[in-house]
């Protein structure tokens, strides 16, 4: 075909955000051209042709970001501050980090003492309390049919 690039990837053909512009000056590995394709977001982006027809890359990274800030703002709203976790007492968030898992400031209500825990632990139940000897007794006579801590540190 006339406006062929290489090997079943056509001039102005989709790919996901990436539009094939002509075939690229760079080589893959294997010796085989790129194609230079033209994100919907306005910059190009040199792509293995394997990769177009395999669906591997679909932009030229700004979608893989959009959708993370949409997740970060969505989880950010459906952690419930006013519920107790065990023993952790949620008190404020704290930073997230570089994967967007939420950080809270939970204080453990059997010592007093605050943590730093991870909001997904707190949610699935894998942060209890502090892990001092006393807490832990104290969860155990509040939920008689909670599993045994598999990590405890006695203070």
């Amino acid at each position: 075909m006339e406006n062929e690039i290489v090997r079943d990837i056509e001039v102005n053909q989709a790919f996901g955000w990436l539009t094939a512009i002509e075939k690229s000056h760079e080589k893959e590995s294997s010796g085989a051209y790129k194609i230079k394709c033209q994100c919907r977001c306005g910059k190009t982006k040199h792509v293995a042709a394997s990769s177009l027809r395999a669906g591997r890359t679909l932009s030229c990274g700004c979608y893989k970001k959009q959708v993370n800030a949409q997740l970060k703002e969505q989880h950010k709203n459906n952690f419930d501050m006013d519920k107790q976790y065990g023993l952790f007492k949620p008190v404020r968030r704290v930073a997230s980090t570089e994967k967007f898992e939420r950080q809270i400031l939970a204080e453990c209500t059997g010592c007093g003492n605050t943590k730093v825990v991870l909001a997904t632990n707190l949610r699935m139940g894998h942060s209890r309390t502090c892990g001092a000897r006393k807490c832990v007794a104290i969860f155990h006579e509040q939920f008689p049919d909670a599993p045994e801590h598999r990590k405890t540190v006695y203070n």
